[in-house]
């Protein structure tokens, strides 16, 4: 009977009313489910979108970096080559200069007197029983090392001799 009374187009009306107002309830409760959901699915975004920010500032000094080190590396190897050659010079230098030197050791001090180059010129052919070049040997210098006088009990101090040059 309560069918009799409501006319089709009072029924539509209701069941479009009835029908809004559950729409209305399921909104809200979805709206207060789904904010909470939402708000912290943004902040995680905004946490992504910085993460990929420092993730490209530090790809691009990561780079930078890399290039730096390629770059030194080369300058790197430039001066250990560099070195290399120098130690090589250096190491030649000191030889030549040591090769024209001779040390006499045992000579008993003083037999040399006041000018020992002069001395050396006569004794030491006469000592190698060898001839020289205009019968002479050419010496650059000759001196007693250490400088200081040797005590009682100590040997005589050695005898450096420079020669002008070494041919050999």
């Amino acid at each position: 009977m309560a069918d009799a009374l409501l006319n089709p187009s009072d029924m539509d009306t209701l069941v479009k009313k009835i029908t809004s107002e559950v729409l209305a309830g399921i909104d809200k409760v979805l709206e207060n489910k789904i904010d909470p959901v939402l708000e912290k699915l943004s902040a995680v975004a905004t946490h992504v979108e910085q993460v990929e920010n420092r993730v490209t500032e530090a790809e691009t000094r990561i780079s930078a970096v890399e290039d730096t080190v390629s770059r030194d590396n080369a300058d790197l190897n430039e001066m250990k080559k560099k070195l290399d050659a120098a130690l090589e010079k250096i190491d030649d230098l000191e030889n030549r200069s040591r090769r024209c030197n001779i040390r006499i050791i045992g000579l008993p001090e003083g037999e040399e007197g006041t000018n020992p180059v002069s001395f050396l010129r006569t004794w030491l052919p006469n000592l190698l029983n060898t001839e020289f070049k205009n019968h002479q040997v050419k010496i650059e210098r000759a001196h007693r090392v250490p400088s200081r006088l040797p005590t009682s009990g100590e040997g005589p101090r050695a005898l450096m001799i420079t020669l002008l040059c070494f041919l050999g």
